[in-house]
């Protein structure tokens, strides 16, 4: 899904000129995310079903601390699965691509004290592709679009980002508009 702007004065961000308008903030399709999540429900249901599983073992052969330290290592694992949770959100989330009328600016998080902000102008975009791969992708529609350019920074890549056909289209077209107004001056 691509979120259209229409209120400037609800999303600004660092950095933003004061000519600038957003045009769109991409994030990354909601099956990313989806995919770890139900790993980590996977982990922690089987976490807890032993639970009772190692109850049943503790009475029949009448143990007395084995439930001890099965509650122990389950919260252990429990505290795990929350932070490493709470990590892939806080990564999903501040992943964001802001596409405004000159440039895009990508922000990517890197764990929770690291992030990287580039930025692409319109310019210096030599060629767009986007790319589709796998059934699930497909029928979800979300994959990937990189961008070619003549900068330093060669190659611009939006990861997993919900209908990319739809964003290659309205890349090229303020690419177009950027090369027009380069030809007027």
């Amino acid at each position: 899904m691509i979120q259209r702007i229409d209120d400037l004065s609800q999303y600004h961000f660092r950095g933003q000129h004061d000519d600038e308008k957003i045009i769109s903030i991409i994030h990354r399709h909601w099956f990313d995310i989806t995919v770890h999540y139900i790993f980590i429900a996977i982990i922690a249901i089987a976490a807890l079903s032993s639970l009772f599983f190692v109850d049943l073992i503790e009475r029949a052969l009448n143990l007395s601390h084995t439930m001890l330290f099965m509650l122990l290592a389950n919260s252990i694992i429990i505290t795990i699965l929350w932070l490493y949770g709470f990590l892939l959100w806080i990564d999903y989330w501040l992943d964001v691509w802001i596409v405004t009328d000159q440039r895009v600016v990508n922000i990517e998080q890197k764990g929770l004290f690291s992030r990287y902000v580039s930025e692409l102008h319109f310019h210096t975009v030599q060629d767009i592709t986007s790319k589709v791969q796998g059934i699930i992708p497909t029928i979800l529609n979300y994959g990937d679009v990189e961008v070619q350019t003549a900068a330093e920074n060669e190659r611009f890549l939006f990861r997993r980002v919900p209908n990319p056909y739809a964003v290659k289209a309205m890349l090229l077209e303020y690419q177009r508009k950027a090369y027009q107004e380069s030809m007027k001056r």
